[in-house]
């Protein structure tokens, strides 16, 4: 089939097909078992179905097996987001369940791709490992702060600040798209932390949105090391990912001169990290 635009009706005739059914209608045997269930979800997920497909999918898959209905959202699928999401439900404690729920959705961070790649410059980072960097470094550094913090805190922001690009995707510091991320990660925020319930979901929007604003101490505080890892990373790289993007001296200074604001101290140690790279020629001026 490779990449061939599919038809709702051969869609689903070839994911029918694809289990072993003779017809939408007419599955092999006296029941679709659950496991033919989990199949057909995972197989729908490699076409390139829209929303509307998906949800049309799910409806279709409601009407044939309304007895199983539940066990077809169980499989993954959320009809109001049109996410597919694996969960875990086997009704014995509800919150607990969607906690560990919440747990497997984020597991995607560690399939977002940052733009810098890991200090030994084998591969790009991930999401999953540049917070768990910052959180070290933030443990690590508490000294150099401008002011005490709750460190805990603190690594509870730097821990899912960047859980929103599971939907809203890896915005690049120095892209002109920059501008428009807020909103889509404001949109991401509400669908993710909205897994947990009610009190939870409300705790953890309102650590990210305090990171986000860098207005509290704790926020300056984990802001400096969210951009000061990148910044190691390409001064052990030699420029890499400035080289490639074109990223030059003031530009770098324009949008990380809040570091002082958390650590005045490690400010002063990038500015001459920074002068350095441009006397290797890693960086321009």
């Amino acid at each position: 089939m490779g990449k061939r635009r599919l038809t709702n009706n051969n869609c689903y005739a070839a994911l029918f097909g694809r289990l072993g059914f003779r017809s939408a209608r007419s599955p092999k045997g006296s029941h679709a078992s659950l496991h033919h269930i989990f199949c057909l979800r995972e197989t729908a997920s490699q076409f390139p179905l829209s929303q509307t497909e998906k949800r049309q999918l799910f409806r279709t898959l409601s009407a044939i097996y309304p007895n199983m209905i539940e066990n077809i959202i169980e499989m993954g699928y959320n009809e109001k987001t049109g996410v597919y999401m694996k969960t875990i439900k086997i009704g014995c404690n509800e919150k607990l369940e969607n906690q560990l729920d919440f747990i497997i959705e984020i597991d995607k961070v560690k399939n977002i791709i940052r733009k810098s790649k890991l200090f030994d410059g084998k591969r790009f980072e991930n999401d999953a490992e540049h917070s768990w960097t910052i959180c070290i470094m933030a443990l690590l550094l508490k000294e150099y702060s401008n002011f005490s913090v709750n460190i805990e805190k603190v690594v509870e922001m730097l821990l899912i600040h960047d859980i929103v690009e599971i939907d809203a995707g890896d915005t690049f510091l120095y892209s002109s798209e920059r501008h428009n991320a807020q909103e889509k990660e404001t949109i991401a925020a509400e669908r993710i932390f909205g897994l947990l319930e009610n009190e939870q979901k409300e705790y953890f929007i309102k650590i990210w949105k305090e990171f986000e604003q860098k207005e509290s101490n704790e926020a300056k505080f984990a802001a400096v090391f969210d951009r000061l890892e990148p910044l190691i990373q390409n001064y052990i790289l030699e420029g890499y990912t400035w080289k490639k993007y074109s990223i030059n001296y003031d530009m770098i200074i324009k949008n990380n001169k809040h570091i002082e604001e958390g650590s005045k101290k490690i400010w002063d140690f990038v500015l001459k990290l920074l002068e350095k790279a441009v006397e290797n020629g890693y960086l321009e001026k």
